[in-house]
This record gives structure tokens, sequence and C-alpha cells, in this order.
């Protein structure tokens, strides 16, 4: 993890922001962050290859399957984004005392959730709209 958070260079700044015990979970939720984005950009293609290769009409039961994924889908991704804000806004309660009483890993908190939010909640959300969208789209009936 050490080399990956290296090449993208990265480094410098987890070592500014997070106290030494702290480091190698900050890397790794780097690392988990960046696989996080990956998935993103692989959930993109496949619901596009997706709605390319199932484009012929769908039965009724099917159609409601799909509708009941997609609103599902859809109730997972507001609670990871609601999940993610409050990380943020706890991550932010636990690091202003801090900064203010003037200890030198003060931010870290903050960073912490603010990684976990941009770099798993997000992605997450995005996910699970991409593909909700995808099924509700399956779902139409076809014209």
């Amino acid at each position: 993890m050490d080399a990956i958070t290296r090449y993208v260079g990265i480094e410098p700044y987890l070592e500014r922001v997070f106290a030494p015990g702290d480091l190698e979970v900050a890397r790794f939720f780097v690392v988990i962050s960046l696989l996080m984005w990956v998935f993103v950009l692989w959930s993109i293609l496949s619901s596009m290859l997706l709605r390319y290769t199932m484009r012929k009409p769908l039965p009724t039961v099917t159609r409601d399957r799909l509708l009941e994924s997609a609103h599902g889908l859809r109730r997972a991704g507001r609670i990871a984004r609601r999940t993610g804000y409050v990380l943020l806004a706890i991550g932010f309660a636990v690091s202003l005392p801090l900064l203010l009483i003037g200890i030198r890993s003060a931010w870290q908190s903050f960073a912490l959730g603010a990684v976990m939010h941009f770099g798993i909640t997000q992605p997450l959300w995005i996910i699970t709209e991409i593909h909700s969208n995808m099924f509700e789209v399956l779902a139409r009936p076809a014209q």
C-alpha cells in the first residue's frame, strides 16, 4: 500500500495530516478509495453493455422484479450518501476542538471522514444510482 500511495503522489500529504501510528489506516482507505472509483468506471461500462444487449422486450414479471431492484438500490444509495455526510460531519466535529487546542494532527479525523465520504460512500452511491437507472430503463416497455 505504501508503494501505491507513493506512486499516486499522495504520500507527502498523508504524512503531513496523519499521525505516524494512523498512517497505515489512511493508506488503506486511500487505496480502497481508488479501487472504489475503478468500480464506478466498471459499473458505467457494464450498465452500458447491459442496456445495449437487453433491448428485446421483457415479460411483465421480469419488469416488476427490475423495478423492485431499482427501488431497493435507490434506497441503499440514499442511505450510503447520508452515511457519508454523517461521517464528514463527525470528522469535522471531532477535529474542530482539536484544532482550537492546537494539536499537531488536528485535521486527521476530518481528513479520514473526507476520505471515507469521497472515496467510499460517494462511489457506492454513484454505483447504486447507475444500476438503478439501468434497471428502470430495462423495465420500460419496448416502443
